[in-house]
């Protein structure tokens, strides 16, 4: 017969207490089932519901024997309980006190807990300190273009995680500005040169024109010129020289006036010699003669004439702010000749002019002005330029490797390299830019010099720049030159202090 609880005998009460009082566990005593000690299904008391600490939340009756997590009061092998589930105080849960890394924020103590998350390598994790990634920590996370972990502000990676050099937002020695962009629409080009007027880009609201012409429509309907002047646009519109086609080109009410016949040049045979710097021409009145390899045909063409006594480096753009599209090439051989190896270009520069870089053996060659099509033609500029020096290009921004022993003492620059062996590199530009060249590397294994020239690499070519010991920490002795070069060639020279030579990391940024 089961027992009321109030009946419960005093004997059975007061062996509940001593169990307790000896440490026994409560599930000994009531079972899972509920019923009262022992198994015979008689003597069995109601659990306990009155909503105390010893309650559980489904009511029924929890033992007061030590290690019952949640009741208030810290026993047995708990390390706290302060009887909530408050997981961010100091006791978060299982009566466990807060670490860094069980997964929990303590509140006013940890800024982050990702548990088995926290990590001291992986990019953007929560720390094993439990604070959240930062720049200085010798992790590169996803907002960071270095971190080396270092108080170093002037080796290659910036205190604020930024590399330095041209474009990353601040400006340093050698720069005129750096807004941490590649628009060269705005009051800073991309090579951390400030906006100015002949600087070849159109600086949005502020300058009308950037060059030395344009195109503009005449009050006779032909196509005629708008000079730029001061970048900004003069009054008028120039009309073009009449031609031989039966209409009044340059609006002086006469149709074919004085009309003369094709330019000398319109012909291979009769190509007009050239020599290095900025020739001078005009398809308006040409014909069309030829078909250059990277265009269509119809376009009106001009033809022109070098020679080379001794192999180099031959340069040569349209980049002269006109805005018809030109194509160049360069061929050799009995007119009208054979396009050299990489020698036909249309679109360079960024827009519609043409540019060609090229190493040539010695000889004659002839170059081809030729418009894109029958509707492109008309005045141009092209700029013509060789150098002897026996130098790879570097056309693109970042790292190039090398090693100067053994490649024999040509040039020496103003602060050094007179006897070491050394290399040297070109640059071709549609237009002037301010460009950094810097061996600050650990893979640089000696004390080199470097030194900028323009025009070729030669002792007496003009050298706007030389440096031998840097401040950059990443390499001890390295060398750091920044200058704003021309428009064409220009050289970069890694070379050694003394008779030094050897292995080399060279970084160049701020080509265009």
């Amino acid at each position: 017969m089961r027992r009321a609880a109030g009946t419960f005998p005093a004997a059975c009460a007061a062996l509940l207490v001593a169990a307790a009082a000896c440490g026994l566990q409560s599930g000994g005593l009531w079972g899972d089932g509920g019923d009262a000690i022992g198994e015979s299904g008689e003597g069995d008391a109601a659990r306990p519901d009155d909503g105390g600490p010893d309650a559980s939340p489904d009511g029924d009756a929890v033992s007061d024997a030590p290690g019952v997590c949640g009741n208030g009061t810290r026993e047995g092998s708990e390390e706290c309980d302060d009887g909530n589930s408050d997981q961010g105080d100091d006791c978060p849960s299982a009566c466990r006190a807060a670490f860094c890394g069980d997964g929990f924020l303590h509140a006013g103590v940890e800024q982050c807990d990702d548990g088995g998350g926290n990590s001291d390598t992986a990019p953007d994790a929560c720390r094993t300190n439990c604070l959240p990634s930062r720049c200085g920590d010798g992790v590169v996370d996803t907002s960071e273009a270095c971190d080396d972990g270092n108080t170093i502000d002037g080796d290659d990676c910036r205190n604020d995680c930024r590399r330095p050099g041209c474009g990353n937002g601040v400006v340093e020695s050698g720069e005129e500005c750096d807004d941490g962009d590649t628009d060269n629409t705005d009051a800073c080009l991309a090579g951390c040169v400030a906006a100015s007027c002949g600087d070849g880009f159109l600086w949005a609201g502020v300058e009308e024109c950037e060059g030395v012409f344009g195109p503009c429509s005449t009050a006779c309907a032909t196509i005629g010129r708008r000079d730029c002047v001061d970048c900004g646009w003069a009054a008028g519109c120039t009309p073009p020289a009449e031609e031989c086609n039966g209409t009044d080109d340059d609006c002086d009410g006469t149709t074919d006036e004085g009309c003369v016949p094709p330019p000398p040049n319109d012909v291979c045979t009769s190509a007009a010699a050239i020599s290095p710097g900025t020739i001078h021409g005009d398809t308006t009145r040409a014909t069309d003669t030829a078909r250059p390899s990277c265009a269509g045909a119809g376009g009106r063409d001009l033809w022109y004439a070098f020679t080379l006594s001794e192999g180099g480096i031959v340069y040569l753009d349209t980049a002269d702010g006109g805005a018809w599209s030109t194509v160049l090439e360069v061929r050799s051989g009995s007119c009208p000749g054979t396009a050299v190896s990489g020698g036909c270009n249309d679109d360079a520069c960024g827009g519609v002019r043409s540019q060609l870089v090229l190493s040539l053996e010695a000889g004659t060659y002839t170059v081809l002005v030729d418009g894109h099509d029958a509707s492109h033609g008309g005045p141009f500029d092209l700029f013509f330029q060789t150098a002897s020096c026996p130098a790879p290009r570097i056309a693109t921004n970042g790292d190039t490797n090398g090693n100067t022993t053994g490649h024999g003492d040509a040039v020496s620059g103003a602060c050094g390299g007179g006897s070491a062996d050394e290399d040297a590199y070109f640059f071709a530009l549609c237009r002037p830019a301010s460009v950094t060249a810097h061996t600050c590397s650990s893979v640089t294994t000696f004390d080199t010099v470097l030194y900028l020239r323009t025009g070729d690499c030669w002792d007496g070519s003009p050298e706007v720049a030389c440096n031998d010991d840097s401040t950059c920490a990443a390499a001890a002795q390295s060398s750091r030159v920044t200058a704003t070069l021309p428009h064409g060639l220009s050289f970069v020279v890694v070379d050694g202090y003394g008779s030094a030579a050897g292995p080399y990391r060279l970084n160049v940024s701020g080509l265009p």
